[in-house]
């Protein structure tokens, strides 16, 4: 019951994350609960004025309010609902744990494929996963990402799995992604995701949600049970890092870009490249107020950019 609670609040919490809200309506929370329970819409679309089943999985909790309005439609007014937590801190905390929840069925998929030699994502599981990373990169809420971090081990051993089985999982699962997104094949595996009938969130360019979806992955793989990640040449190639790097700057703002650089240090080593996770809230907060010169010199570093780097660091 406790599970089945958190998952539910998960729902609303994603739903505000991918949206970028700080609210979600009752009838893109009824879509979305239907969504992840059913791969599809509501069978019938939606009665604001009606209790539908997926307010039904949030009013009984303290830290979400509701709140109502009116709006104009076909010249009548209609009332509508949302809720919102009644404070940041929930839907930070429950968007991360659902993230994680996701992740380690996928890790426990992993293990067992790996003890097979085969590879066996459900469908389901995919579109979860997928649906969970592709629309809002963590860098953007870095606190989000941090609780992710500091919840990972916490949830590793309630699931009973060792940091290093962990890791060897998402090893297999980052080379396998990678070598998807670097070849061109994960494009339309993502696009058939997004445009599943009844998927409730917005997909308006291809490209940028392969470029969140990766950037997420690289991440994940530097906090999840760890503070750093070595992209070593039994996972990718130098020449795959930088073409990761040439979507991301196609899909990312400078701005963006350089909030990244105050979270991910890096560094290269003999074995490849070494990413290393450093969070600190007040300095993430002072990236704003960097200028033009120093933004390009910082993303120039983050993404190892060596040449880019030398010559901004001089200027």
């Amino acid at each position: 019951a406790i599970q089945d609670g958190f998952r539910s609040l998960g729902i609303v919490a994603l739903g505000m994350y991918n949206r970028r809200q700080l609210y979600i309506r009752t009838a893109d929370l009824n879509r979305d609960v239907s969504f992840f329970a059913n791969g599809s819409l509501p069978v019938d679309d939606i009665d604001e004025n009606i209790l539908e089943e997926a307010d039904k999985h949030i009013i009984g909790f303290f830290f979400v309010c509701s709140s109502k309005a009116t709006v104009q439609i076909s010249g009548s007014r209609s009332p509508i609902t949302a809720y919102e937590f009644l404070h940041n801190t929930f839907g930070e905390f429950l968007t991360a744990h659902f993230i994680l929840d996701i992740m380690f069925r996928l890790i426990k998929r992993q293990i067992i494929d790996m003890e097979e030699e085969v590879s066996s994502w459900t469908e389901k599981l995919k579109m979860e996963w997928h649906i969970s990373l592709a629309y809002e990169p963590l860098f953007k809420r870095p606190v989000v990402l941090n609780m992710i971090h500091e919840l990972s081990e916490i949830i590793a051993e309630e699931n009973g799995i060792r940091t290093v089985d962990v890791q060897t999982a998402l090893d297999k699962l980052f080379h396998e992604e990678i070598k998807h997104i670097i070849t061109g094949s994960f494009f339309s595996e993502l696009n058939n995701t997004l445009c599943m009938q009844g998927n409730p969130f917005k997909h308006p360019e291809l490209m940028v949600h392969v470029a969140t979806y990766s950037i997420n992955l690289i991440l994940l793989k530097s906090i999840v049970c760890s503070k750093s990640f070595n992209f070593t040449r039994k996972l990718g190639t130098d020449s795959d890092w930088h073409k990761l790097t040439y979507i991301w700057r196609y899909a990312f703002s400078e701005e963006d870009l350089a909030g990244l650089s105050w979270l991910i240090t890096l560094n290269h080593t003999e074995k490849g490249i070494q990413l290393s996770y450093n969070f600190d809230e007040k300095v993430v907060q002072s990236a704003i107020s960097l200028s033009k010169l120093d933004r390009l010199c910082r993303i120039s570093s983050v993404l190892g950019d060596d040449v880019s780097y030398a010559l901004f660091s001089v200027l």
